[in-house]
């Protein structure tokens, strides 16, 4: 597991790091040398922004992802996935071939306005290679709830003498956490 340090925060600014990684044995079996092996880890650093309308039916699309690999083959093939937490029901899919990605329920932007999700692409290499690409999704508003008084009923009195002044009541209604007034 390779984890980079957080503190001080590591000022990362490319889209790209090559991480080399050589491990050497200890020799302890008394053999004419020691034992390297190293890997090359290639870390991609990617962030897009989609939206998707509140309400709208499962299977609603939303992006669609690309990757490339360079190499040719099975070693140049991508397939894609969602990286998900284990107890999270998964709130998109994709298709593994196409990078399509849809929704997988209804959202409600007066619940959660605002979904990140990560996205893998992964190479059919016998020791695949993968990149990842965050995502921010945002649930955006669809006039689906009607204002609502503070009270079912308002009385207020009136005197016939006086003409000049406009304002006789003020009123409040809200519409989730937007109010409003009105006199």
């Amino acid at each position: 597991l390779i984890r980079l340090r957080s503190t001080p925060l590591p000022k990362l600014q490319g889209l790209e790091y090559i991480l080399n990684v050589t491990a050497t044995d200890d020799n302890a079996s008394g053999g004419p040398h020691p034992l390297t092996s190293t890997a090359r880890v290639v870390c991609q650093q990617y962030r897009e922004q989609a939206s998707v309308l509140e309400n709208q039916p499962a299977g609603t699309f939303v992006l669609q992802v690309h990757a490339v690999d360079a190499d040719e083959g099975a070693n140049g093939k991508v397939k894609y996935g969602l990286m998900h937490r284990d107890s999270a029901m998964p709130a998109f899919r994709i298709h593994p071939d196409t990078g399509v990605i849809v929704t997988a329920r209804r959202f409600d932007r007066e619940r959660q306005r605002e979904y990140s999700i990560t996205v893998t692409a992964t190479d059919w290499a016998e020791e695949p290679l993968i990149g990842i690409c965050q995502l921010a999704i945002q649930i955006l508003d669809q006039n689906d709830n009607s204002p609502k008084f503070e009270n079912l009923r308002y009385e207020c009195k009136c005197w016939a003498y006086i003409i000049h002044e406009p304002k006789i009541a003020t009123l409040k209604h809200s519409q989730n956490t937007e109010q409003y007034r009105h006199e």
